[in-house]
């Protein structure tokens, strides 16, 4: 029965919605967005993207790619730890990672441990020309929501992190601002 759960939570885990309580990751990061501009609290996003997975695919299966997306699915599950935290497949290989309450500096600590943990895995990799195992890179950013700005800020500016962490080789995690002209406080 522990196996049957086991395989029912990394399922779970890379649907496009959250399992607890049925919402998509957009609908739970606009959720947590009005939240966050409640309390004045920081909110982060990590995205993460399997590298060069249609190699991946190419070289091991399809069924292969979707057991490995699995797996690196319930890594990431297993790294947050707080009830509000939450991590979804946001397309074909990528993950996305709510973090409510989290600062930059806290949300670097996140996605450099998903980093690691994906490589942790060990999933041999024969093609990829980053690692012999699966690798993942991941932009990031951060935002206290402010009043004219919108969770489309906080998703681009993530989606620019990884744009640019794929650009500068992969296996890695680049951070970048959310400061659209609407989200700065006019105190600054």
């Amino acid at each position: 029965m522990i196996r049957r759960e086991h395989i029912k939570q990394a399922i779970d885990a890379i649907s496009a919605r959250s399992p607890e309580i049925g919402y998509s990751l957009d609908e739970m990061l606009g959720i947590e967005w009005n939240r966050m501009a409640r309390e004045r609290l920081a909110l982060s996003l990590v995205i993460l993207d399997v590298d060069h997975c249609k190699l991946y695919n190419d070289r091991y299966g399809h069924r292969a790619g979707d057991s490995c997306l699995r797996r690196v699915a319930t890594a990431l599950a297993g790294l947050l730890r707080r009830p509000a935290d939450m991590v979804a497949r946001y397309g074909g290989e990528e993950f996305a990672a709510i973090l409510p309450g989290t600062g930059l500096e806290g949300a670097k600590v996140v996605a450099e441990s998903m980093r690691r943990a994906v490589a942790s895995l060990g999933i041999e990799h024969q093609d990829s020309p980053v690692q012999s195992v699966v690798t993942v890179s991941l932009g990031l950013s951060a935002v206290v929501p402010l009043p004219g700005c919108a969770p489309a800020d906080l998703l681009q500016a993530a989606d620019q992190g990884l744009y640019q962490a794929k650009q500068e080789g992969r296996d890695r995690w680049i951070s970048f601002d959310c400061v659209p002209a609407a989200c700065t406080p006019s105190w600054k």
